[in-house]
């Protein structure tokens, strides 16, 4: 049931090959939580992060879908587009942090930070579902995925689906 790192390699060199990306540096996550995530702002700096608990959950067909979720997420340019999203918040907490209490500032770097935050947690929803149509289209098949999210959402204490900027973590079905 688990892959060895060479086998890891070679799927995901096929997958991205698939999707015309560069293959990412692939890390492994010495953690027992199922987690699969992707970072880098450029398509050729991407890296994608597995965790060992994750890699033993899975059987193949649906760590692969879990893997061609996340080349979705460097093909749409996820973190690059989330982080940008999130710069008014940080913006706003700058200021806080500059300025301290003030009656004019407090309000309004609240009111954004809350909108900011709205809109991220909204918008990165929504990219999670393109990175889920992504993944099938990758795969051809969306029982793996569904299956996957089924399993990992088997071996997790989290009733709902949380969505990060950029990685798969239980639970949404197809």
């Amino acid at each position: 049931m688990a892959i060895h790192q060479t086998p890891l390699n070679e799927i995901v060199t096929r997958l991205a090959g698939q999707t015309d990306l560069p293959s990412p540096e692939i890390r492994i996550f010495e953690h027992s939580t199922p987690l699969a995530l992707t970072v880098g702002y450029r398509l050729t700096t991407s890296t994608l992060i597995l965790s060992r608990g994750l890699i033993e959950t899975l059987g193949d067909r649906k760590l692969e879908a879990v893997i061609a979720h996340e080349l979705a997420h460097v093909a749409n340019r996820d973190t690059a587009v989330l982080t940008a999203l999130s710069v008014p918040s940080a913006v706003a907490r700058l200021a806080h942090s500059r300025y301290g209490y003030n009656p004019v500032i407090e309000p309004l770097s609240m009111l954004v930070r809350i909108l900011s935050q709205w809109y991220v947690a909204l918008i990165s929803r929504g990219r999670e579902y393109a990175a889920d149509d992504g993944a099938v289209a990758i795969a051809g098949d969306s029982a793996p995925l569904a299956s996957a999210l089924e399993s990992l959402d088997a071996t997790s204490i989290v009733t709902r689906r949380q969505t990060s900027a950029n990685g798969i973590r239980p639970l949404r079905s197809l």
